[in-house]
Order: structure tokens, then sequence, then C-alpha cells
């Protein structure tokens, strides 16, 4: 799969122009942003959390890095995809999108979420958490009394002999 991208980087933002669409990375919050039709991706250490379709005026500015997705053919066929790609993880939060995709625009929109998916992919953002390495519990001590643990030393009237195990809870000096 080959695709052709126009990218245009600023001092707080990276647009990708592809096809009609255009994806705006924002690395800090803007003072301002313009009003626009299409979806606002929030992120959180590169991993998306949160999907929100914005048409119009935004009212809140995340804080943070997002993304803006804007496609000047086919506006209102984005609140699909950004359905399409909430599927993408159960830990994703979404607003204002539909509850369903009919399944004729899940075939329209096949192209487009596989394109920006890879492109995500590229620059670094993932769908699913960071999976947490298992860590393996410490050793539990050891009480019972062993001969590999056995050879240490008594001082008794000042003579320093080993002492050795014997019975289930005594010592005797050798």
């Amino acid at each position: 799969m080959m695709i052709k991208l126009q990218v245009n980087l600023k001092n707080t933002q990276t647009e990708i122009l592809f096809d009609q669409q255009m994806l705006t990375i924002y690395s800090e919050q803007p003072a301002t942003l313009p009003p626009f039709d299409g979806l606002l991706l929030h992120t959180n250490q590169q991993q998306i959390t949160q999907i929100d379709y914005l048409a119009g005026e935004i009212t809140t500015i995340p804080n943070g890095p997002f993304l803006t997705l804007t496609d000047t053919d086919w506006p209102e066929g984005l609140a699909h995809l950004g359905c399409l790609l909430a599927e993408q993880s159960s830990a994703i939060k979404t607003t204002d999108l539909p509850a369903k995709v009919p399944s004729n625009y899940r075939q329209t929109l096949r192209p487009l979420f596989e394109t920006l998916n890879l492109i995500l992919e590229r620059f670094g953002f993932n769908w699913q958490p960071a999976a947490n390495p298992k860590v393996k519990p410490a050793a539990k001590a050891r009480h019972r009394w062993t001969k590999a643990i056995s050879p240490y030393h008594l001082t008794l009237k000042r003579d320093k002999q080993p002492a050795l195990p014997f019975g289930k809870n005594e010592t005797k000096c050798a």
C-alpha cells in the first residue's frame, strides 16, 4: 500500500494532507482553534483515549497533545469513521458519535480507515494501552532449617566453633 502525503511542519502542529482529508497533530494546546467539522482525537502518551465529533465551534480546547481530522468532501462521514476508530479499543471514550455504523458505510469507509490507521501508527499513535509487564513475585522466606544454610559459628567463652543443626529446633556445637 503506497500513500502520498503532504506534510507541513510548524512550531506547535503537524499537518498531514492525504486524498481530501487533513490530519493535524497539535503537540501543545494552541491559543485558538479555527471552527471545523470533523473528529477530535484526544491523546495521552501517544495513545488515543477519546474521540469526539465536532460541528463548528470548539467550546473547550483539550490540554496536551491532540489530533483533528477534517474531510472537505464528506464531513458527515467522519462521524461514522470515528465510530469505526473507537471499535479498535474498548478503552476509547466517545461523544457525539452514532451508536452503530451501517454496513454500506463500513465498506465505503474501509479504505479511509486503513489509510488513517497506517498513518497514525507510523506517527507513533496506538489504539491499545501499553501492556504492563508482569512482575515476578519475590521468593518466599525460608523458615525451615537445612544443612545448606547451616555453616555458621558460635562463640562460647572465647572459643569459636561451628554450629550444626540437630533435631528440629536445636543446634549443636561440633
